[in-house]
């Protein structure tokens, strides 16, 4: 699999990096995979899934202090879903988020 870097975001709350990789899976299908990478709160396990449902927050003093109203991540869910494909987190607590999501090439 190889990892290649599509862009750079840099501003004054963190950084964000933006991968794609291709890979051939065990049962040979083609899959592209998309992981966005940031400096920010990050997700703690216990919270991983929820924050996938509608307005939904991981903590709500992160809203407070960044706004937003929990329903960006129900929306990516809903669209990789109608590209047949899966969206997940990298849960990893004050080391800032990896989301990933997948679809099949064939």
């Amino acid at each position: 699999m190889s990892q290649d870097t599509i862009f750079l975001f840099i501003n004054k709350l963190g950084d964000m990096n933006v991968y794609k990789d291709f890979a051939l899976a065990f049962d040979f299908a083609r899959h592209l995979e998309f992981s966005i990478e940031d400096t920010g709160v990050g997700v703690s396990p216990l919270k991983a899934k929820e924050i996938f449902n509608a307005f939904s927050q991981e903590d709500v003093s992160v809203t407070r202090k960044f706004g937003g109203s929990g329903l960006g991540l129900a929306i990516s869910q809903n669209l990789v879903k109608l590209m047949k494909g899966e969206i997940k987190v990298k849960p990893r607590e004050t080391q800032g988020s990896c989301f990933y999501f997948r679809r099949s090439t064939i």
